[in-house]
């Protein structure tokens, strides 16, 4: 996931332009629906224009087609078949960081 840095500059006509610049770790993890993050001096000038004043971001979560979210907890389904779960063998989930292999005892 990217997050985004919003910088707003002042022009000469009283309007503003907004500029987007994509950065890693803005927000923090587990971070939730509605909560609010300070982007230090990415806002507006002060009134005198001369130091930029901080930038609060309200954080808005997307759900997700694979994953699911209880609180802290991200919860995936994974198929697995009758003879797997009877025989043993091996299932490919779905993480964050990519699909894994996952270890299926007999008897599951």
């Amino acid at each position: 996931m990217v997050d985004l840095i919003v910088n707003i500059e002042p022009r000469l006509d009283g309007l503003c332009e907004v500029h987007y610049e994509q950065a890693d770790g803005l927000c923090k993890l587990g971070v939730d629906d509605n909560e609010t993050t300070k982007v230090f001096r990415s806002g507006g000038a002060d009134p005198d224009g001369n130091q930029p004043g901080d930038l609060y971001v309200i954080i808005k979560v997307r759900e997700d087609p694979v994953f699911r979210r209880d609180v802290a907890d991200i919860h995936v389904n994974a198929v697995l078949s009758i003879t797997q779960a009877i025989l043993g063998g091996t299932i490919q989930v779905p993480t964050l960081r990519g699909d894994v292999v996952l270890k299926v005892r007999a008897g599951t």
